[in-house]
């Protein structure tokens, strides 16, 4: 849903006569290890901590792709980044 309404939101700016101030992209950090589930409990706790172990990227391998993401120029206008790389 959220690609749906940044990509009708890159088409509204982009019809502009004005070249666009703004560039506007969605990046990807994928599942990171953090501390946002430290008060789940129980086979919960167990669930997500499994996954963490198998799936988990750093949050500074994540926040890469919100740099990117950032850095990017005008190429990446409406584009979906995903592992710092356009995606389709």
């Amino acid at each position: 849903m959220q690609l749906y309404i940044v990509r009708e939101l890159v088409s509204l700016i982009s019809a502009s006569p004005k070249e666009p101030k703004v560039i506007v992209n969605i990046s990807n950090p994928g599942f990171c290890r953090s501390n946002i589930m430290r008060e789940a409990t129980g086979a919960w706790k167990l669930f997500i901590d499994t996954l963490k172990v198998i799936l988990a990227r750093t949050t500074e391998v994540g926040g890469r792709t919100v740099v990117a993401g950032v850095e990017r120029g005008k190429e990446s206008h409406g584009q979906y980044l995903n592992d710092c790389q356009v995606d389709t």
